[in-house]
C-alpha cells in the first residue's frame, strides 16, 4: 500500500495532487432547495465540480454544483454557471456547469473558470497546468459566456470587440476599449467599474497613452 501510494505521487501532477489533498476551511453554502438557508461547515472545493462539506458532527457530504446556489470560502465567493466553451474552435468543450468564482457583480456578472491541463510527454513524464478565464452572464441570461484573452497577434481586437456592446453607455469605457488599453489583469476593474458606475482607476501610463492618441493628427486619406 505504501509504494502504491509513492507512485501515485509520483505520477498525479503536482496541481492535482494538491487540489486533492488541500485542507477544509470554514465557509457557508446555500442550497438549490433552500437558497434562502446559509449553511456553516467545513468546505473544501475539489476542482470545479465537487464542494466537500463537513458539519458539526463529522459527516462529510459531496455536492455537485446542480445542487449548491452559492458557498463562501474565506474571502471568496463561489457561484455556479454553465453553457459556456472553454475555448472557440474544436478544441473547446463546453461546460455543462461548474463552480466559478464571482468577482464582481451587477450589471453584468464576471466569474472566472478554473480547470485543468494534463498533459504527457514523449518519455512517460506527466505534467499539468491550471489555466483561468473569465466568464460573464447578466441577470436575464441562461448561459454564461467566456471571454477571449488579450492576444498579441491580433492586439487584443477580439477581447475588445467583446467587452465594447456593455460599454455603450459609458463613453469613458468605450475611449479604454477604442484606445486598447485593457488587458487580462484589468478586465476585473473594467466590470467593477461598470457595474458600480464609478471612473476606472486610470494608471499615469494609460493616461499618458489615451492623451497622445487624441493628439496624433488625423492622416488624410486623399492626401498624395
Amino acid at each position: 500500500m505504501r509504494l502504491l501510494f509513492i507512485l501515485v505521487g509520483l505520477l498525479l501532477p503536482q496541481v492535482l495532487w494538491a487540489q486533492f489533498f488541500n485542507s477544509f476551511e470554514p465557509g457557508s453554502y446555500r442550497l438549490v432547495n433552500s437558497p434562502d438557508v446559509h449553511y456553516q461547515g467545513l468546505l473544501k472545493l475539489r476542482g470545479n465540480d465537487q464542494l466537500l462539506v463537513e458539519d458539526a458532527d463529522g459527516k462529510k457530504t459531496k455536492l455537485a454544483p446542480q445542487e449548491v446556489t452559492s458557498f463562501r470560502l474565506g474571502a471568496q465567493k463561489y457561484v455556479t454557471a454553465g453553457g459556456f466553451r472553454t475555448t472557440p474552435g474544436p478544441f473547446g468543450r463546453t461546460v455543462e456547469q461548474a463552480f466559478v468564482e464571482q468577482l464582481d457583480s451587477g450589471q453584468v456578472n464576471l466569474m472566472e473558470y478554473t480547470y485543468i491541463i494534463t498533459t504527457g510527454g514523449s518519455n512517460g513524464a506527466v505534467g499539468s497546468s491550471e489555466v483561468k478565464i473569465y466568464i460573464i452572464k447578466a441577470a436575464d441570461w441562461t448561459d454564461a459566456i467566456a471571454l477571449p484573452g488579450y492576444a498579441w497577434t491580433n492586439r487584443g481586437e477580439k477581447l475588445r470587440d467583446a467587452l465594447r456592446p456593455y460599454a455603450i453607455n459609458r463613453p469613458d469605457l468605450t475611449e479604454l476599449i477604442d484606445n486598447n488599453q485593457l488587458r487580462d489583469n484589468n478586465i476585473p476593474a473594467f466590470f467593477h467599474a461598470l457595474n458600480s458606475g464609478q471612473p476606472f482607476p486610470l494608471t499615469e501610463a494609460m493616461e499618458h497613452k489615451i492623451k497622445k492618441e487624441k493628439e496624433r493628427p488625423i492622416e488624410d486619406p486623399f492626401r498624395d
